[in-house]
């Protein structure tokens, strides 16, 4: 599986979260991971929350597309 991401976004989610989407993407590894689609708002457009383990903690992403 090949991940890529925007650097900006990245850097903006380390300052807000401590999350480095190098260490985020794990998630998306993880056999036990829990993903749904959030429908909570008109976002415009798919959003996915996936729930998983990385290398270091229990983490929830946001995919948007």
């Amino acid at each position: 599986m090949e991940f890529e991401w925007d650097e900006n976004k990245n850097e903006a989610s380390w300052i807000k979260h401590r999350v480095d989407f190098s260490d985020a993407l794990y998630v998306f590894l993880d056999d036990a991971r829990i993903e749904r689609q959030d429908t909570k708002n008109d976002y415009s457009e798919f959003r996915y929350q996936t729930t998983g383990m990385t290398e270091q903690a229990l983490t929830r992403t946001v995919l948007q597309f």
